[in-house]
């Protein structure tokens, strides 16, 4: 069974909050880890396109960061952090 079919499995036994707490969680990790990457692409990369893409993408993918935490905040849920 895939890894994220499991998870949602053990998730749907689980209270509203308790779901809604673990998919916020995983919402800004994921959002964290696409900010690294889009920042070490804009920097790294000797690829035009792909700079530039980075570059224009990061502020979308911070803005929504940003919205996730501020769900976070409201539900009680507990801080993700990069992995």
């Amino acid at each position: 069974m895939p890894k994220h079919q499991t998870k949602l499995d053990e998730l749907a036994k689980e209270s509203r909050q308790t779901f809604d707490s673990h998919y916020m969680k995983a919402q800004v990790t994921g959002h964290e880890n696409m900010q690294i990457l889009l920042k070490g692409e804009a920097k790294a990369t000797e690829d035009p396109s792909l700079k530039k893409f980075a570059e224009e993408t990061l502020p979308t993918v911070e803005a929504h960061h940003r919205m996730g935490e501020d769900v976070q905040k409201k539900i009680g849920a507990p801080r993700a952090s990069a992995q």
